[in-house]
């Protein structure tokens, strides 16, 4: 249990059960505040600002202990070669991503996703240090169309580029056969995009008997773990 993220959590539901809110404004507000909480403390606090340049007015406990999230989840950053260490004394994301990719695979060529920038930022330097750079390559919105294409080349020809880290562009009309596990840093809300995300892997003519793993890293007894449930029984 994350004490900090937890608190978080917490003060967004008291925040938002306690208010009467039309459907649009839940839709156009709260949801994507709620979405990128399931990212990261960053993707969440960056979030904040954006609905608050649009008007919503935040609740200051929700303000509060996304902030005390945020810096210790940025403590957490600073000193994760210590943490991974001991990756079982820590209720994380990141570090059982990063401890589930060192543990759980060995060759395999793994694909992780996730629809935020801040996030992805935040993967990709933990990712490249701990790793190494020559395993790790990035696909962006943000990238020159020659740095997207060298990347590509390099997971799909290189074996040891194994990690290939997307945001929503997903390795758009590319062939990511040759992976075999996808990671979803964060859950989509539309289920079209994580079958978007699983057929960037499984595409026609990959081998029959080479079926793709599909790991979810998210929480328990949470509005995002009821969704898991929801997908993974309905998918």
């Amino acid at each position: 249990k994350n004490t900090y993220e937890t608190a978080a959590y917490e003060a967004i539901v008291d925040w938002i059960t306690g208010q009467q809110i039309l459907p649009g404004e839940f839709v156009q507000h709260y949801i994507p505040l709620i979405e990128a909480f399931f990212s990261s403390s960053w993707a969440f606090f960056r979030e904040l600002l954006v609905q608050k340049q649009q008007g919503l007015v935040v609740s200051r406990d929700v303000e509060d202990f996304a902030k005390e999230w945020e810096h210790e989840e940025n403590r957490l950053l600073q000193n994760m070669e210590n943490v991974l260490a001991e990756p079982y004394n820590y209720s994380n994301r990141m570090v059982s991503t990063i401890d589930y990719i060192d543990q759980e695979t060995i060759s395999q060529k793994i694909v992780l996703f996730t629809n935020y920038k801040e996030t992805l930022e935040k993967y990709a330097l933990v990712l490249q240090s701990y790793f190494g750079e020559e395993q790790v390559a990035l696909f962006h919105k943000r990238m020159d169309s020659d740095d997207l294409e060298l990347n590509i080349y390099r997971f799909q020809n290189e074996p040891q580029c194994r990690i290939l880290l997307c945001d929503e562009t997903g390795g758009e009309g590319r062939n990511l056969q040759i992976a075999d596990i996808v990671i979803h840093i964060d859950l989509p809300w539309d289920a079209n995009a994580i079958e978007q995300r699983i057929g960037r892997l499984d595409r026609l003519g990959r081998e029959e008997d080479r079926t793709v793993l599909s790991v979810v890293v998210h929480t328990s007894r949470t509005l995002e773990g009821e969704l898991y449930k929801f997908w993974k029984d309905g998918l």
